[in-house]
């Protein structure tokens, strides 16, 4: 009997993304050292669910894992080629899951997925319970009490040949109604099938569109074609998007505890953005997602230049603010308020105030007391939203977060912008559209704007913030 955490559970307390990746080997496939290069692998990015289906055909082999988020593809897919690479990995392409429409483990008979409830999300499990589902530790009463509540489920695949079905991406663009109908109707035919079981269908980007997995039995093997392949291709996927199907049969059995996982990680374990320290941004450069300044409104430029210390809002404005609208209109990001940028103040004429800046790595720390002087942080707090609500257009605030953070006795602000799943965010009196590029805003109008809008919508509608 297997164990499976729910995929909701896995997001938000495992802080985990779902991801497939298919591997060729040339000239030959050596399984045993694969298999144990894996392994090593999954141990060393500390990946506790994953799932390694060996195939018949071109691609070895099928690999199904839950990513922690703290990991980029890039460097999944660079330390994965450096374990494989020697064993003769050809061709690593990735499938990253927007959407589980269906999961025949936690499907209701209806193509509708189970999940917990809002307030079991809410209410994580400790080290010590996570650790004993792990462990296959709990007793029955346990396992009916979580299953209820959708947090793990049991299972016992039955037996059959294992197949998945691959549909690529349209070769065109078509408009985001066009794209929902398609995958409702693949989910309609799959709702229709009567000789196939152990069906799961999932929405994303990379190496395909849609992804089926299903089973079925030696002698019922031809329904695949006659109750799956052939009814997609015939709802015009050939001819109307451009595209083919590609079916690919699994070979090995998940009884084997090499291929098959699933475990939680603990939640000392988990490396989340809103938990990583002071330390860990500034010893990264800016960035994409990473933003450093020294204050939110006052002039420190005019200060280390021997000038009185002055609030203006405009420096909030076009510094702070247009950063946080970049952030909401590209991939979102980390701004970090109360540090300089040492290399941009070593021309300053007074050195004496520059010398008692606290020095750290390529920064100094000057900290934010000086915004609210007299005052506390709660008032600095409410300023920061009051300008954040007054000036930038569209729910920002749905998508912003804002701590305070201590650090060599001075304190910081951190602002942790998430990426929206629809809509665009602008500077009230600005029709200009900014975002980001490398470690900078970039203001885009007419139709250069209108084609970044294009592009950027499709990036969130196949990667959605997942909050």
């Amino acid at each position: 009997m297997n164990l499976m955490w729910n995929h909701r559970i896995h997001e938000r307390w495992g802080k985990e993304r779902l991801y497939y990746w298919q591997l060729s080997f040339r000239p030959t496939y050596d399984q045993g050292e694969i298999l144990k290069n894996l392994s090593s692998l999954f141990i060393d990015l500390e990946i506790k669910s994953y799932v390694i289906y060996e195939l018949t055909g071109l691609i070895d082999i099928m690999l199904r894992i839950w990513l922690p988020v703290s990991i980029s593809t890039a460097c999944f897919k660079e330390k994965l080629e450096g374990k494989l690479r020697p064993l003769g990995l050809h061709d690593c392409d990735e499938f990253s899951v927007r959407k589980i429409v269906s999961h025949w483990v936690w499907n209701n008979g209806n193509g509708i997925v189970r999940e917990p409830a809002n307030e079991v999300l809410i209410n994580q499990f400790d080290d010590a319970t996570i650790d004993k589902i792990n462990q296959r530790k709990i007793n029955k009463e346990e396992a009916i009490q979580y299953a209820k509540k959708n947090i793990i489920t049991t299972f016992r695949p039955v037996s059959g040949i294992k197949f998945i079905i691959v549909v690529p991406k349209p070769m065109y663009n078509f408009s985001l109604e066009s794209v929902k109908g398609v995958e409702d109707r693949i989910l309609n035919i799959l709702l229709e099938v009567k000789n196939i079981e152990e069906i799961s269908l999932y929405i994303g980007v990379g190496f395909g569109h849609c992804l089926i997995q299903g089973k079925t039995t030696p002698d019922k093997f031809k329904c695949v074609y006659d109750e799956l392949v052939k009814k997609i291709n015939d709802f015009g996927f050939q001819d109307f998007f451009r595209v083919r199907t590609f079916t690919h049969i699994a070979v090995n059995s998940l009884d084997d505890p090499r291929f098959y996982s699933d475990k939680l990680p603990l939640n000392s374990d988990v490396v989340d953005d809103e938990k990583i320290t002071i330390e860990e941004y500034l010893i990264k450069e800016e960035s994409e997602n990473l933003e450093i300044k020294g204050s939110l409104s006052l002039d420190i430029n005019q200060w280390l230049n021997g000038g009185p210390l002055t609030k203006v809002d405009k420096i909030a404005i076009e510094g702070v603010l247009r950063t946080i609208v970049s952030f909401l209109n590209s991939r979102g990001g980390k701004l970090i308020l109360g540090v300089l940028e040492r290399k941009k103040y070593k021309a300053m004429t007074n050195r004496e105030r520059v010398d008692k800046l606290l020095p750290f790595q390529d920064y100094y720390i000057y900290g934010i007391e000086n915004e609210y002087k007299g005052q506390s942080w709660d008032l600095f707090n409410l300023r920061l939203w009051d300008l954040i609500t007054n000036n930038i257009e569209g729910p920002a605030s749905t998508w912003i977060s804002v701590r305070e953070e201590s650090f060599m006795n001075k304190k910081l602000c951190i602002i942790i912008v998430r990426q929206p799943n629809d809509g665009w965010f602008y500077l009230k009196g600005d029709a200009k559209l900014y975002h980001r590029q490398g470690n900078r805003n970039i203001n885009l109008s007419g139709i250069e704007a209108d084609n970044y809008k294009k592009s950027m919508a499709e990036y969130r509608r196949t990667c959605p913030s997942g909050s």
